[in-house]
């Protein structure tokens, strides 16, 4: 089983940087297929709260568009359901369960007899993602195709979302300037994150926990959804993404204190004009201009204009 697991791993991770994120979820399918053959798959996201779980986003793999995910509401699923909710562990937790449906099962109606469900839920985000492999007719999974399902999920999981992620940034990491990227909606509630989104919510606010961001930031995305949030230790910057929002997270910058003058001076100086060119582009004189760039490089501990436009290109 290991030898299959890491040669699958190490096709879906090759595959993570060739295809669009748009095929990934049908092409990562295909791919299990081979090794854990089933006849349809439904890929779920939501999130974890309340005791509940609520869904909001389903991809459906040789099902039809029109089947509610409450068919896959079984009893089965919901013990399976309730018991990685009562699951108080501080890593990512992974539960599966293959399911032989019952008589009455509308999942019946696309012939459908046995299931494999797996849920995977971060405890702080409280993000969860159900994938539900589907068999046609009497074709039971094995034990060895659920240890290996139980092994692979994660993983698959794990490289979806860090490919969607990396699609919305367009490989926006500056030189030296490391973001942590999450992808929300308009009421603040996530997603999916990069791993090292909830960290730097905790560095800003001890008590957070998923699945809405914290009141603050979510505030101020409600009042202008393109702005710039700044906090104690971090910096977030806003824009929308496929009816959605990004978010790029990024620990505080000296460059973040300066004053909204010293950014335009800043930047001008580093982009290359002059003192004079800057006076007249900011209609201020020339020795202001000078003592606005004194005061910048005491603040950044810099002495030079190449120190200041690598600073300026890293933040931006």
């Amino acid at each position: 089983m290991e030898n299959n697991l890491s040669r699958l791993l190490l096709d879906i991770q090759r595959g993570g940087r060739l295809i669009e994120s748009g095929h990934f979820q049908d092409w990562a399918l295909q791919r299990i297929k081979l090794h854990i053959p089933f006849d349809a798959a439904v890929w779920s996201y939501g999130i974890a709260q309340n005791h509940a779980v609520h869904f909001h986003k389903a991809h459906f793999f040789n099902l039809p568009h029109s089947l509610d995910t409450d068919a896959f509401r079984l009893h089965e699923y919901e013990a399976l359901r309730q018991k990685i909710l009562q699951q108080s562990e501080n890593e990512v937790t992974c539960v599966t369960s293959a399911v032989c449906l019952e008589a009455d099962s509308s999942l019946k109606r696309c012939n459908i007899e046995y299931v494999l469900f797996t849920l995977i839920l971060d405890p702080l985000t409280r993000l969860m993602t159900s994938i539900v492999l589907c068999r046609v007719g009497d074709w039971p999974f094995t034990q060895d195709e659920q240890m290996l399902n139980q092994a692979l999920m994660p993983h698959v999981v794990d490289i979806y979302d860090s490919h969607r992620l990396d699609c919305l940034m367009q490989l926006r990491e500056s030189s030296g300037v490391l973001y942590a990227p999450a992808l929300v909606d308009e009421q603040g509630r996530l997603h999916v994150t990069d791993k090292r989104f909830p960290q730097m919510m905790l560095e800003e606010w001890p008590t957070w926990s998923g699945p809405y961001l914290p009141q603050p930031l979510m505030q101020s995305l409600k009042d202008e959804p393109t702005r710039v949030f700044m906090g104690n230790t971090m910096v977030a910057h806003a824009s929308p993404a496929d009816e959605q929002i990004l978010l790029r997270v990024r620990k505080k910058h000296p460059y973040d204190s300066l004053g909204k003058r010293e950014h335009e001076v800043a930047e001008l100086f580093a982009r290359g004009l002059t003192y004079k060119e800057i006076a007249k582009e900011m209609d201020i004189s020339p020795s202001t201009v000078g003592n606005h760039l004194y005061t910048v490089y005491a603040k950044l501990g810099i002495n030079n204009k190449l120190e200041l436009a690598k600073v300026v290109n890293e933040i931006r």
